[in-house]
């Protein structure tokens, strides 16, 4: 049986390289414990596609335990991950052809010798180009898309699309997740520059800083289209680094006083120092704060008032250490900071 000290080490390991950001914590949590993840998530993640899977060999992958099935859904398992991966670039062929978009493969594992193709190499460029870009703007808008393309420096996009050239090189329509409509670009291998496809990014080594700007006012009119509430999620997933941490502050706030997040999501999203301390400080929080709390379902449900309360009173004693309290104040404050700012913004723009 994994000591709590282990699980933490594998759980953070995960979390550092990216791989876990578009799983809920309550789920990833369950996963790292078994010490699993989606096969799925790993295919999109690394390779930004999950098209190869029906040429995966399952039998020979679970025959050398590399996967498991459950529920009907495959998951690998976290160990193996490296192994794994050779594997999948066999039935890629990743050496010869332009099938798929590998850039956080090859930003963790760097030019490794499966990497042959200069080719990749200048699709990562493009997308470094471009985010490099995005941050000298020094604007919430461009840090927004840097975001939502790029969370922790890991890109999080999904190939939907692939436009055949010839044998070898393809043009790839790019999903990126966010709150609101997804944001779709087409990577392209033009040589020549066109301003009217404003939402292209062209793979080569002379972009000249007009293709830029169009795709950004393109994105940033994308963004305008969104609700206010996508608006206001995707800047506090901005500033504090959790989808589902700003989707709750965010709702909650624009219903204040309806009782709808449940005291365990929140808990989720914090290191604790173990299990005793999470429960002597959640006896603690239920004796305080009962008109913050209803119970439903053997489930404690929170108002806006009862989540700011909940993670104000938490005291270094609770955590990990002193560096996760602070955290967990540096994340509020960004919150709130980005949430009254955010709501200017709506307002000076009605």
């Amino acid at each position: 049986m994994e000591t709590t000290s282990q699980y933490v080490g594998i759980f953070h390991n995960i979390v550092k390289s990216g791989l876990v950001n578009n799983i809920n914590s309550k789920t990833s949590s369950e996963l790292t414990r078994q010490n699993i993840i989606p096969l799925s998530r790993v295919n999109q993640f690394f390779f930004g596609t999950n098209l190869f899977a029906n040429k995966l060999n399952y039998l020979v992958l679970n025959k050398e335990s590399m996967i498991t099935k459950k529920n009907g859904q495959y998951y690998m398992y976290i160990s193996k991950l490296e192994k794994y991966l050779n594997e999948v670039c066999d039935v890629l062929d990743i050496e010869n052809k332009i099938n798929c978009c590998p850039f956080n493969y090859i930003k963790i594992f760097g030019q490794s010798e499966r990497i042959l193709n200069g080719k990749y190499l200048l699709m990562i460029y493009a997308f470094e180009s471009f985010l490099h870009f995005l941050k000298l703007k020094l604007n919430n808008d461009a840090n927004t898309i840097v975001n939502i393309m790029a969370p922790n420096s890991k890109l999080e996009g999904e190939v939907i699309k692939i436009l055949e050239l010839d044998e070898h090189l393809n043009d790839m329509v790019i999903k990126f997740d966010k709150k609101g409509k997804p944001l779709f670009i087409t990577l392209s291998w033009s040589l020549n520059k066109n301003l009217n496809h404003q939402n292209m990014l062209r793979i080569c080594n002379n972009v000249e800083i007009d293709e830029y700007e169009v795709l950004y006012d393109y994105i940033c009119e994308q963004l305008r289209m969104d609700t206010p509430e996508d608006y206001l999620i995707n800047n506090l997933d901005r500033v504090c680094g959790s989808r589902e941490f700003s989707e709750i502050m965010v709702k909650s706030y624009l219903s204040k006083h309806e009782f709808k997040y449940s005291l365990d999501s929140i808990s989720s999203v914090i290191l604790w120092k173990d299990s005793r301390s999470y429960n002597k400080y959640k006896d603690y929080f239920l004796s305080r704060y009962e008109n913050c709390l209803v119970l439903d379902d053997d489930q404690i449900l929170l108002n806006f008032e009862g989540i700011n309360k909940f993670l104000l009173n938490i005291n270094e004693e609770h955590v990990e250490n002193f560096e996760v309290k602070e955290q967990i104040n540096d994340m509020y404050y960004n919150c709130m900071t980005e949430l009254i700012s955010s709501f200017e913004k709506l307002y000076k723009n009605k």
